[in-house]
């Protein structure tokens, strides 16, 4: 449908975004930006002293990866995943002065979106936190709308930033306290699906578990791109793991002679992972145990 065309258009928009950045800085990082990015990435060292600067007029200070060039690794967190969340009683940037107000969400959401357009990633999932944190203290509470608005956005912001464990930590979050409809909650489980499959750990089971979840959730309603992403992620996920077998060799692996010496058993056949052929199967066999 219009919102499947909508995130194609999207994702090939983040890796034109990408490349251009790989480009224009060497040695550079690979995060690629958001939607509503008006321009390029700010990738030199000279830009990004120059949008610090901008920062600081603004009133809020960057922090010292993006004084210098450097927006932080796409697989690593800057500063920890779990603080980044805001979900301790430690403000994630307390340099940073945003009223536990709905005006004050709206600023720090404006600043957010100027550092991604600015190319200061870093500083866009600190940002991000913040907004968590203060929208978690906001007296009288926040509409459940409003904040598992907010809680969503923030998910899908760090899945295209590529922040893997900062994502995964957000869907967490978001999937325990917001209350999601059955298509927001999917696309979180799928997002958070993706940063368990690309993260640095490589927890391929639990992102197959996350999209066999997401598929459920839009039982008896249009899935309509929900499936799409599916039978994509599972297609990304068999890549993976043909990546992880190509690196331990064959002859490292016991053979079903020493299986039957070791366990007393019928060596068992290796289960056949599903492929980009296969997705589409498996995506429509999901959906027919969920509705059956």
């Amino acid at each position: 449908g219009g919102g499947g065309d909508k995130r194609a258009a999207l994702r090939a928009s983040m890796k034109q975004l990408l490349q251009a950045k790989a480009g224009a800085a060497a040695g550079g990082d690979s995060a690629p930006a958001r939607r509503g990015v008006r321009g390029g990435v700010a990738a030199s060292t000279d830009a990004a002293v120059a949008a610090a600067a901008a920062s600081a007029k603004d009133g809020f200070a960057p922090s010292a990866s993006s004084a210098t060039g450097k927006s932080g690794s796409t697989s690593a967190s800057p500063s920890g995943a779990s603080s980044a969340c805001g979900d301790g009683d430690e403000d994630p940037w307390p340099e940073v002065r945003l009223g536990a107000t709905l005006l004050g969400l709206e600023d720090g959401r404006e600043r957010a979106a100027e550092l991604q357009r600015r190319g200061n990633f870093d500083d866009t999932v600190r940002m991000w936190a913040k907004l968590l944190y203060i929208a978690r203290r906001i007296s009288p509470a926040l509409p459940a709308d409003t904040f598992s608005s907010l809680a969503k956005d923030r998910c899908e912001v760090l899945s295209l930033l590529e922040y893997w464990e900062h994502s995964e930590a957000a869907c967490d979050a978001a999937l325990g306290e917001a209350a999601l409809g059955a298509a927001d909650a999917a696309h979180v489980l799928l997002w958070r699906a993706r940063a368990r499959a690309e993260g640095p750990q490589r927890r391929l089971e639990a992102a197959g578990s996350d999209v066999q979840e997401a598929l459920s959730r839009v039982s008896g309603v249009d899935p309509g791109y929900i499936e799409d992403e599916a039978k994509e992620l599972l297609a990304r996920l068999e890549e993976l793991r043909e990546q992880l077998a190509a690196q331990h060799p064959p002859a490292l692996r016991p053979q079903p002679q020493e299986q039957r010496e070791r366990h007393d058993q019928r060596p068992v056949a290796p289960a056949r992972a599903v492929g980009p052929t296969t997705a589409e199967a498996t995506v429509a066999a999901a959906v027919a145990r969920a509705t059956s």
